[in-house]
């Protein structure tokens, strides 16, 4: 059994993982361990065995193509609202400063989770979550680098909150796994 040196999951170049999968792994052994119960992780091994490995890679890889390509559409969308004029809304809001928008992107770029992203008329961007249970998380990026965070849960409570810009990634984080704020 070939063994591989210390591996971080987490800053492995996605191109280079698929070239490696594609040309390196049969897919019987991919299928065979595909179907193990392997999650995203930001994991590092010292040692792993190739083909698990490999199978962890696969699965590890398809998440990350999904949130790059989350990513990427919100990345677009976020620069399309810097094209806004004065009253792009019909109501007289008006453009967004290239500040909140090089904020919000580089926030969006940090995420672990992508958000829907929406202008907001206050000239605010928001970020907005729902989760399978029915929660709601949303987030309004202002130019001062502070946010504002609304939740609603299922069982009826709300919260709200204000929070520097840098803590918006954690409370995403906790609402995937429990309450919040």
């Amino acid at each position: 059994m070939e063994v591989l040196p210390t591996v971080s999951i987490a800053t492995a170049p996605v191109v280079t993982v698929a070239t490696f999968i594609l040309s390196a792994v049969p897919a019987p052994t991919i299928a065979s361990h595909a179907a193990d119960n392997v999650t995203r992780d930001h994991v590092s091994w010292n040692y792993v065995c190739n083909d698990c490995y490999n199978a962890y890679t696969l699965a590890w890889e398809n998440s990350i193509m999904y949130n790059n390509h989350k990513l990427l559409s919100n990345i677009q969308r976020l620069r399309g609202f810097g094209n806004f004029q004065d009253n792009w809304n019909g109501y007289g809001a008006a453009p967004f400063s290239k500040e909140l928008l090089d904020i919000s992107e580089h926030i969006l770029m940090n995420l672990d989770h992508q958000p829907e992203v929406f202008p907001i008329a206050g000239g605010a961007i928001q970020f907005e979550y729902d989760r399978d249970d029915g929660a709601y998380l949303e987030f309004e990026i202002m130019d001062d680098l502070k946010a504002h965070c609304y939740a609603e849960f299922p069982n009826g409570i709300e919260e709200e909150s204000d929070m520097e810009v840098g803590r918006i990634n954690e409370v995403v984080n906790e609402f995937y796994g429990e309450a919040i704020l």
